[in-house]
């Protein structure tokens, strides 16, 4: 166990001097392996090799698919590094950590996990059981003066095989007010020529149709794979929006940032869970801040066709991890649909509308925080009137 406190610096070159009285116990006890990451980039934690392994074991107990798990590996694996401790004790800080990819141009590659589900027919193709397999994720941050001459930007263009794009994919709206980037997915062999990186590219060829322009879940799939192949995939295309939203989150400012409630704030984005009981969702967000601060955000609104008028509420909040949303009110909220009527700080639907589209500035003074430095979450409150 180590006790104390004992000052340690990090030198010109973004080394950590490990106190004395520590390396020895570390040493003796662990080695001089180390992996260093952080959870938020504003901290730096060091782990004994053997520690941190023994972290990841007992995160593998949990489902694949554990919230607190993904959000866990997700960040550490953004920020981490496996580094060794030199004879002098001093472990090197990777620039990206100690930049928080504050840096244009930086370019970061991440794993995608992937889990093939095992073959039913071996005369039809390679056989193998369920396999826990690995993809990559490269996302570079981009100039904002590139954002007008490239039409790929804040895409994800994604790839197996011999480089063919399969699909691009906009990502634009992943996080409110991100900042551009580029962004490509790897997998199959272009990963690696193991049996799991063969699994992955025999599944995702058996996933695109005739054209070649996607994947998706099919026939194929179904009588080739044993149950779970449509939400293998799905678990994969969200794996990639969750860890982009991990890179494109601004870096976290190093001024004071007020109480505690708002040093807990996160950055935030259109909500990505509904309710399966209501009958409106929201899509095709686009939000920009105005140079005083303020959201202006156009949303898109599908409706299930209902007999019955609803109103249709869009809401903007603050975040509040722990704790209960904060609102933000609507300076101007508008629809330009005629079959709309805007009543009660929402609008009023008529019976088997399946959509419309609404535009709204947010009240500036009405913000808890600086929008700058956080996002906001656009979700919306449905109810039945008549």
């Amino acid at each position: 166990m180590l006790r104390g406190n004992y000052t340690a610096r990090i030198d010109a070159k973004g080394r950590l001097k490990v106190p004395t009285p520590f390396r020895r116990l570390i040493n003796e006890q662990h080695g001089s392996e180390f992996y260093v990451t952080s959870l938020t980039g504003e901290h730096v934690r060091l782990y004994a090799l053997p520690e941190w392994e023994s972290i990841e074991q007992r995160l593998s107990l949990l489902p694949s698919m554990d919230p607190a798990r993904r959000k866990f590996l997700d960040r550490t694996n953004y920020y981490g590094q496996q580094q060794t401790m030199d004879a002098q004790g001093r472990v090197l800080i990777h620039p990206l950590l100690r930049k928080s990819a504050e840096v244009v141009g930086d370019v970061v590659v991440l794993p995608i996990p992937l889990t093939i589900p095992a073959t039913r027919d071996a005369r039809r193709m390679i056989e193998h059981p369920e396999i826990q397999a690995e993809c990559r994720l490269i996302v570079r941050l981009a100039d904002n003066d590139e954002t007008q001459r490239d039409p790929r930007l804040n895409h994800v263009g994604f790839t197996r095989g011999r480089g063919m794009i399969t699909r691009y994919v906009t990502k634009s709206n992943v996080v409110v007010g991100a900042r551009p980037f580029h962004a490509v997915f790897l997998a199959g062999t272009l990963v690696g020529d193991g049996l799991p990186e063969v699994a992955v590219e025999q599944f995702l060829r058996l996933a695109e149709p005739p054209a070649h322009d996607t994947w998706e879940f099919n026939d194929d799939l179904r009588e080739l794979y044993a149950r779970g192949a449509g939400i293998r995939l799905k678990e994969m295309y969200d794996r990639v929006t969750s860890v982009l939203q991990q890179v494109l989150l601004p870096a976290p400012s190093r001024e004071p940032r007020g109480p505690e409630a708002l040093r807990k704030l996160l950055q935030l984005r259109t909500a990505s869970r509904v309710r399966e009981h209501s009958p409106a969702r929201i899509r095709r967000v686009d939000a920009q801040l105005a140079a005083d601060g303020a959201w202006q955000i156009r949303g898109e609104v599908v409706v299930d066709p209902s007999p019955r008028s609803l109103r249709v509420t869009p809401r903007l909040s603050f975040q509040v991890e722990g704790g209960a949303p904060v609102p933000i009110e609507w300076l101007t909220l508008s629809s330009m649909d005629a079959r709309v009527i805007q009543e009660g700080g929402g609008f009023r639907i008529a019976p088997k509308m399946k959509g419309f589209t609404f535009e709204g500035v947010s009240d500036r003074e009405s913000h808890v925080a600086d929008s700058t430095e956080c996002g906001a979450q656009l979700d919306i409150l449905t109810k039945v009137i008549d």
